[in-house]
């Protein structure tokens, strides 16, 4: 089974560029694809903005097309947009500080009943 990395090279290779080029236009050593271990997603959201044809769930999973259709990416963009991650990390944070409240009011209940 193909790793991210090989799916990766795999890319750069259909880009028909070197994997020196790839790796400056993302901000990475040209020699961070010869490595082993986990790839941080730091380096797959530089892949992801420097190449938006690029499907990443095809690059982390290999399921789906390497490259996602121009109407595709319209739609995603379009979900950004009304959807930004701002809001989901405010409604996660909200929701962490509700589950807390609760639990304390909870362990009193407990230690009074």
């Amino acid at each position: 089974m193909n790793s991210t990395r090989d799916r990766i090279l795999q890319f750069i290779d259909f880009k028909k560029i070197s994997n020196r080029k790839f790796a400056e236009k993302i901000s990475v050593s040209h020699v961070y694809f010869s490595k082993t271990g986990a790839m941080g997603s730091d380096v797959l959201e530089k892949i992801s903005s420097n190449y938006p044809e690029l499907n990443m769930d095809w690059i982390i999973s290999g399921r789906g097309e390497m490259i996602v259709k121009p109407e595709s990416r319209h739609l995603l963009n379009d979900t950004e947009e009304k959807y930004p991650i701002a809001n989901w990390k405010d409604k996660y944070y909200d929701l962490m500080e509700r589950y807390t409240s609760l639990l304390e009011q909870l362990n009193k209940l407990k230690n009074t009943g």
